[in-house]
């Protein structure tokens, strides 16, 4: 098993550590502030007409083709014309009665529904150390996105590409494994002259907010923490669980994401549209990792990731009996 060998991370007090859940619904409570807002938003947009209709929650994972699944989706969806819902949780106001996907809730949001709904999460990976160039070019180097992530606090876009990838390791391990989040009070304080803006005027959930930060006096990673996590992307959680990775899209990712949805009418193949933030901007001024350094991202920095990468199976838990 691997060593919590994580660089530049800071270890909080032994007071401050997280607490073992004591049973798997406190792995999913608490994921966004404030947890009232995602219930009234789910329970005004799902209204599921039947105890047998399924919410699907796509929980993004930045730079691991997130938009690329959310808009082929939503095309198959719009061009069948079919009875199943794509939700936007922030911008959608009228109601679905059936099955639907929604985006926009990040992981927890299942826990927020009242008891019996029946409810999944479906998320993309890709190959952390590819994941990790991508993510420093186009938000630290580039300041993509309005340069939310370019700042005081993260020194992007001057900040190393070493250091970026220091600074936000582990993104599968620590976004996948529970009781991590909800984080601890002592590392989710805001400062009041805090000049980390916004995404879109809030931020979708503590996870974000803290990774805009670099992860700040957060607990190193561990062997337990992967095998939270492992758990719950291979889908053998409280909850089911579809990961697929990005570069198995192609081969039948398509499809065990239909089966997944119980939406194999959409035929998503043949509606994909593949979203390529990179071939929107300059990327003359891209850095290139030299090949000792994508080795110690791999197999330090992001060694827990690259083990959940490689050990996360190419299915998923689907609903089979209606409780």
């Amino acid at each position: 098993m691997l060593t919590a060998a994580l660089l530049g991370l800071a270890v909080p007090p032994p007071s401050t550590a997280a607490v073992q859940p004591s049973d798997d619904t406190l792995w999913e409570l608490h994921v966004h502030r404030p947890v009232k807002n995602v219930t009234e938003a789910l329970s005004r947009l799902w209204q599921p007409a039947s105890t047998a209709n399924v919410l699907t929650i796509y929980v993004e994972v930045l730079k691991a083709g997130s938009m690329t699944v959310r808009n082929t989706i939503t095309n198959a969806v719009v061009s069948n014309r079919t009875s199943y819902c794509v939700i936007n949780a922030k911008q959608d106001t009228t109601p679905c009665f059936g099955d639907a996907i929604v985006f926009g809730v990040g992981f927890g949001g299942c826990a927020v529904l009242p008891p019996g709904s029946r409810c999944q999460y479906l998320t993309s990976l890709r190959e952390p150390g590819n994941r990790t160039v991508s993510e420093y070019n186009y938000f630290c180097r580039s300041c993509a996105e309005g340069g939310t992530l370019c700042n005081s606090v993260t020194g992007c876009p001057h900040t190393g590409f070493m250091q970026w990838a220091r600074g936000h390791a582990e993104q599968f391990t620590q976004h996948f494994s529970p009781p991590l989040w909800p984080p601890m009070p002592q590392w989710v304080k805001v400062d009041d002259n805090d000049d980390v803006p916004l995404l879109n005027g809030l931020w979708p959930s503590l996870y974000f907010y803290q990774y805009s930060r670099g992860f700040p006096a957060r607990p190193r990673v561990n062997d337990t923490d992967y095998e939270r996590a492992l758990r719950v992307l291979s889908g053998h959680g409280p909850t089911p669980m579809l990961a697929i990775k990005l570069e198995q899209l192609e081969v039948d990712g398509w499809e065990r994401i239909q089966e997944f949805l119980g939406a194999p009418g959409l035929d998503l193949r043949s509606h994909e549209e593949v979203v390529l933030h990179d071939e929107q901007r300059d990327k003359t001024d891209d850095y290139e990792p030299t090949e000792e350094e994508m080795r110690e991202v791999r197999e330090v920095i992001d060694a827990y990731d690259r083990q959940l990468y490689e050990a996360v199976p190419n299915h998923g838990r689907v609903f089979s009996v209606v409780p």
